[in-house]
């Protein structure tokens, strides 16, 4: 089933929010008062040609600490094994995009090599 969590009843988030009150709000990046190269190997992530560069942000060791504990509660990776076998995140109760579960949808007008 899909988690239902919201990020804001976690224990994660009031510390969160503490966190950057007490020591992130005047810091204005992880490299400023670091040596560029062992900040940027700390916080980047390279996933074969995609670049994920955190360390121009707000973050230290704490912040992405406080982060995984929000992602763990709020049950992210259930999320994720939900969404990826095929479970619908969002259901409409009312509209013309309610469809019940029994339901079958019909064949698109159209066939592999074009429109019929």
């Amino acid at each position: 089933m899909f988690p239902k969590v919201t990020p804001k009843d976690t224990k994660a988030w009031p510390q969160l929010q503490e966190h950057y009150q007490k020591e992130m709000k005047e810091t204005i990046c992880a490299r400023c008062s670091r040596p560029i190269r062992s900040v940027f190997s700390k916080y980047s992530l390279q996933l074969d040609e995609i670049l994920f560069d955190y360390s121009k942000n707000r973050i230290t060791d704490k912040t992405l600490g406080l982060l995984r504990q929000l992602a763990e509660e709020s049950k992210v990776k259930e999320a994720i094994e939900a969404m990826f076998s095929g479970e619908r995140s969002i259901r409409p109760k009312t509209g013309p995009y309610c469809i019940p579960p029994s339901a079958t949808c019909p064949e698109p007008p159209y066939t592999a090599t074009g429109r019929m």
